[in-house]
This record gives structure tokens, sequence and C-alpha cells, in this order.
């Protein structure tokens, strides 16, 4: 009862609780996944099948065209490319008067980038053997599906609520969801990590924004609250 009235008082205050609503399901759904995946990872001692058949195709497909394609596009989930676009949104939304939604996005986006380094270093798991690029560090999860999963559903989030054309709204958020599937793919297809991981990487991002986007809309419902509260006065 006590939850059931909270959650009406909450509808009353927040146009888009629908976001919420929808956040918190990803975020369960993803934990669910994550947790069962890391169960079958300790269970089959890291011996996934997809990941035998992910490389097995991965060999089939190969050539230098596809090398060229997929060593373009895991660039734009390097590091250095999430920060510069992190700052470039910074600076778009101190433009637009919006300077604590940017601090909040390059929060989480920091956030989620040490929650990564945390979780390979639980898990400590080894790369392929056979890479096509050189990189350092633990495999699971995937840096690259995690961070930048994190970094696009918050831009998926922020453009929802701020961006008021729906024609570009809807394809600017088309894109980023094809660039981030491309980009976790891209990591398997150059043998810098198995498909198990960019998976482990893609639920721990959703599961990293949802919780950032439920926090997010609370904030928005105590500040309605609250200025509800100081007209009542």
């Amino acid at each position: 009862m006590l939850l059931r009235n909270y959650f009406k008082d909450y509808k009353s205050m927040d146009e888009r609780w629908k976001i919420s609503l929808a956040s918190v399901v990803l975020s369960i759904t993803s934990t669910i996944l994550f947790l069962g995946l890391v169960y079958y990872f300790y269970k089959l001692q890291g011996n996934f099948l997809i990941d035998k058949r992910a490389i097995d195709y991965i060999n089939h497909i190969q050539g230098k065209g596809l090398d060229t394609f997929f060593k373009t596009i895991t660039t734009i989930g390097d590091p250095l490319t999430i920060i510069i676009m992190s700052l470039l949104i910074l600076v778009i939304f101190y433009y637009n008067k919006f300077l604590k939604d940017g601090i909040y996005f390059v929060i989480n986006i920091i956030g989620v980038w040490l929650f990564n380094e945390l979780l390979k270093f639980i898990f400590k798991r080894e790369r392929p053997i056979l890479k096509v690029i050189e990189v350092r560090g633990y495999s699971l999860p995937s840096g690259h599906a995690m961070v930048f999963t994190a970094f696009s559903l918050m831009c998926v989030y922020f453009i929802s609520i701020k961006i008021k054309s729906s024609t570009l709204r809807n394809i600017s958020i088309l894109l980023i969801i094809t660039l981030n599937f491309l980009v976790g793919i891209s990591r398997v297809y150059l043998r810098v990590h198995f498909l198990s991981d960019v998976i482990a990487g893609w639920c721990a991002g959703v599961l990293w924004s949802g919780i950032g986007i439920i926090i997010h809309r609370y904030m928005y419902y105590k500040s309605k609250v609250k200025l509800s509260n100081d007209e009542a006065k």
C-alpha cells in the first residue's frame, strides 16, 4: 500500500515517470543476465560455447575490408574518444544552461569506468590469444562495451528529455544505439574480447546507466515536491 501510494504521488510529479519505470525494469533484467553469466563463467571455467562459435564465425568472414571497418569503429569506444565526447557534452550542456546535468553525465561516465576496472580485477579473465590489435588488461567485462553502453544510454536519456523535435530525437537515438552495438561487436571481431565479455559489458552498462537515470529522475521528483511545498506556503 505504501509503495503504491508513493508511486501514485511520483507519477503526479514526474511527467516522464515511464522512463523511471523502464529504467527499473532494465536494471533488474540486466542484473539477472549479468549474474547468470558470472555463474556460468565460474561453472564452465570460462568455456562458453557462444565464444567458440563467435570466433569460428569471425574466422569464416574475416577480410581486409572488415578489419579496417571494425578497427575504425572500435576507436569510438576508446578512452580518449569517450573523454573528448563527454567534455563536448559538458560544454553543450553548459551553453544551454544545463550545467548540473552535464556534471551529472560526466560523473556517471567516470563512475562506470571505475566500476569496469573493479569488475575486471575481480574476474581476472585473460583475453583471447589471437588478437588482431594489441591491448592490455583483463577481459571480463569488456570496457568498451560497458562504458560505451552507459555513455550511449545516458545520451539517449538526455536526448529524450531535452530535444523537442521527434525526428531529430529518433534519428539520434537510432544512430547511438547502432554505434553502441557495433562497438561491442568490434571487440569480438578484433579478438580482444570474447562474446561473453561483450554481453557482460552490455548488461553491466545497462545496469549502471539505469541506476543513474533512476537517480536523476528521483532528483527531479524531489525538486518538484519542494517547489510544490514552497508554493503551498
